[in-house]
Parts: C-alpha cells; sequence; structure tokens
C-alpha cells in the first residue's frame, strides 16, 4: 500500500455508515429495482474499505448497521412527523 499507514479507531466504518444511512433514508423514495442498485453499491462501499486495507470486515458490517439504524429512525421520526400534520395518531395503523 503506498501511503501512510491508518491510524486511531476502526470501528465503525464510517464510509459503509453514510453509505447505509443515505440509502436506508431513500429506500421509500426509491423503486425496486433502484432500491437494489442503492444496496449494491452500499455492499460496493464496504468491500472497498476492506479491500484498501482501511478496516476489518466487522468495521464495514458495524458501520452498516449502524447506518442502518440510524437512517431507519430518521424515517420512523419523518413518518411520524408527517402522519401527526395529517391529523392521524404517529402510532395508530391503517388498513
Amino acid at each position: 500500500m503506498r501511503g501512510e499507514a491508518q491510524s486511531g479507531l476502526g470501528f465503525v466504518s464510517g464510509h459503509a455508515a453514510v453509505a447505509a444511512a443515505l440509502v436506508t433514508v431513500a429506500t421509500p423514495f426509491l423503486t425496486r429495482p433502484a432500491r437494489i442498485v442503492a444496496w449494491i453499491v452500499v455492499g460496493v462501499v464496504a468491500l472497498a474499505r476492506v479491500f484498501v486495507g482501511a478496516h476489518l470486515p466487522w468495521d464495514v458490517v458495524g458501520g452498516v448497521f449502524l447506518g442502518w439504524g440510524v437512517g431507519s429512525g430518521v424515517n420512523l421520526i419523518v413518518a411520524a412527523a408527517s402522519r401527526r400534520r395529517d391529523g392521524q395518531d404517529a402510532l395508530t395503523v391503517t388498513e
């Protein structure tokens, strides 16, 4: 590898976390084929971080799960806020 050795903490991969969070937040607005492509891009980002030696495999797995969790939380908060504006209870399930 070229350049200086990486220093600092490796767990979790910030690149993988951000990619997963962005895709998770965007998922409700994407078509099924676009979702598949977006998650493939997340996988490529995660694999690239391991390939270049910046992270270990568990670092990127943790990053993807962290990003997925944060993105899911954002989707939950936004959905709850939009339901409250419409006059519906945020926890009510409608059919």
